[in-house]
């Protein structure tokens, strides 16, 4: 170089095979589905998420009892009559914000969850995406 100038050191990065970053990535914060994509599990955003759904399911006749079976199978007997409870204030609403209100507790009991048992976010977040999806369909045409 001129003028007494040293050329910068070369850094060398040391090689990353893809196998070591899966290694590496924890399986409770990542969802690879068939490697093509990558999301990070955000528990508290997991809870919001499943607590809008499930609030709409529990109010609804034709998806109540499906939720209250995964529930049953994946979080126990105590979700599903958490289930049954949110339905019966829903149906009994007194309160004009009584949907608000259940979207908060399940969110905290969602977040609970998440906390305690983190090994159960990818087995949730599928459980949630397709109580989001059931709760977007409409209804079949009647007649």
């Amino acid at each position: 170089m001129a003028g007494g100038e040293r050329e910068p050191p070369r850094v060398r990065r040391p090689a990353v095979h893809r196998s070591t970053v899966r290694i590496l990535l924890s399986p409770l914060t990542r969802i690879d589905d068939d490697g093509m994509t990558r999301s990070i599990v955000h528990p508290q955003r997991l809870a919001w998420d499943g607590a809008r759904a499930f609030v709409a399911l529990a109010d609804s006749d034709r998806e109540y009892f499906w939720l209250g079976a995964r529930l049953r199978e994946l979080l126990g007997a105590d979700h599903e009559q958490a289930l049954s409870d949110s339905r019966t204030r829903l149906m009994w609403q007194i309160r004009t914000n009584a949907v608000s209100i259940e979207a908060g507790l399940w969110r905290a009991r969602l977040a609970d969850v998440l906390a305690e048992r983190p090994e159960l976010a990818l087995a949730l977040r599928y459980l949630i995406d397709e109580a989001r999806a059931r709760a977007a369909e409409p209804y079949p045409a009647v007649g």
